[in-house]
């Protein structure tokens, strides 16, 4: 599966961030080294993610858990 455009990130727990509009999966690589995709993430999530302060968190509140989940 290729990978997504990723854009880096200013957070101490994920590196980098990207979308595909297209099949609605966001993929999240994470200080540990570990990548992640996210089925059926709306673009809305993927635009709070950029912008807030607190990136770590967020995933935490808002992703893990909520959306199908693909190391």
């Amino acid at each position: 599966m290729p990978c997504v455009q990723r854009q880096r990130l200013r957070s101490k727990a994920v590196i980098s961030a990207g979308y595909d509009e297209a099949a609605l999966e966001l993929e999240l690589e994470f200080r540990s080294g570990h990548v992640y995709r996210y089925e059926n993430v709306p673009a809305s999530v993927y635009a709070w993610l950029v912008r807030i302060q607190n990136k770590g968190g967020f995933v935490r509140r808002m992703i893990h858990g909520h959306y199908v989940e693909r190391a």
